[in-house]
Parts: C-alpha cells; sequence; structure tokens
C-alpha cells in the first residue's frame, strides 16, 4: 500500500511538474512576441539568432531536417541582464522535440538583453 501511496504521489508531482512547464512556456512566448514587436526587441533578436545559430543548426542537423513535415520544435529562452540563460522550455511535445532537446546545449553567455529576464522564442523546423 506504501509503494502504491508513493507511486501516485510521484506521478502527481510529475503532472503537476509538466503543467507549469507549459504554463511557463506559454508566458514566456506571450511576451517574446510581445517583445519582438518593440524596435529594441527587433534589434535584440538578430544579435540572439547570431549567437543561438550554430547550436540551432547542430541541433537540426542530429534530429534531421525533414522540410515536408509539420513537425516542429518552439523553444523558448528567459534570459538575465547579463546574458546567462535562466530557462529554456522546448515545446510541442512530439519526436522531434524531443530529439531537438537532447541536442540543442548553449554554451556561453548570450548578448545581453536590454532588460533582465528577457523572452525569446525560435522555432526549429
Amino acid at each position: 500500500m506504501t509503494r502504491i501511496l508513493s507511486l501516485l504521489l510521484v506521478a502527481f508531482a510529475a503532472i503537476v511538474a509538466l503543467a507549469a512547464s507549459r504554463d511557463d512556456f506559454q508566458s514566456i512566448s506571450a511576451n517574446a512576441v510581445t517583445k519582438f514587436d518593440t524596435k529594441e526587441g527587433y534589434q535584440y533578436v538578430i544579435k540572439f539568432e547570431d549567437w543561438i545559430s550554430a547550436t540551432a543548426v547542430h541541433a537540426v542537423g542530429a534530429c534531421g531536417f525533414t522540410p515536408n513535415t509539420s513537425m516542429h520544435c518552439d523553444i523558448v529562452f528567459l534570459i538575465a541582464a547579463d546574458g546567462r540563460i535562466r530557462k529554456v522550455l522546448f515545446a510541442p511535445n512530439n519526436s522531434y522535440e524531443q530529439c531537438v532537446s537532447k541536442n540543442f546545449r548553449t554554451s556561453g553567455i548570450s548578448p545581453k538583453p536590454p532588460a533582465d529576464s528577457w523572452p525569446m522564442q525560435i522555432r526549429l523546423i
């Protein structure tokens, strides 16, 4: 009985963590869209994409390029004022996203954003 209860508690905790992660993803994504529509946001996108492009190319290469599919992977980032990546989240939950999340590794510090907790989003296809 104790094992069953423990297993149920672990499963419940995992479900709660997934729901929180999904909410975080949606929130960061929505904020990234808002920031992109500003002059400073657009200028930062260019700098960030230059910095992240090699990592993205590596992940796409490792997972295979399939242009005639609807499979994609959205990645959201929350970036600290000093350029450290505070959070990276992936969606939607599909086989391509799972491959990308295993092969996507950033290194170093991103360009400093216009403000602290700056949201960014990219899509890999």
